[in-house]
């Protein structure tokens, strides 16, 4: 998803337990929740947190931390 979730206005999806199915969402986000998209203005708006306090992992975890020390 980046840098569409730095970039993007794409809504948060939750997933359903025990199923593929993804739900659209919107609301407050729960700790005992999985969610699936969003975007980073979206995210910073719902937990208060800003940037540096946000780590981003997405499926290439090693590249994304290594850029992030950058």
């Amino acid at each position: 998803g980046k840098p569409g979730f730095f970039t993007g206005s794409q809504p948060f999806y939750e997933v359903v337990p025990e199923t593929t199915l993804l739900k659209p969402y919107s609301g407050e986000l729960h700790n005992d929740r999985v969610y699936h998209g969003g975007n980073a203005t979206l995210f910073q708006e719902l937990t208060a947190l800003l940037g540096d306090e946000i780590l981003y992992v997405g499926d290439h975890i090693y590249t994304d931390i290594i850029r992030s020390k950058g």
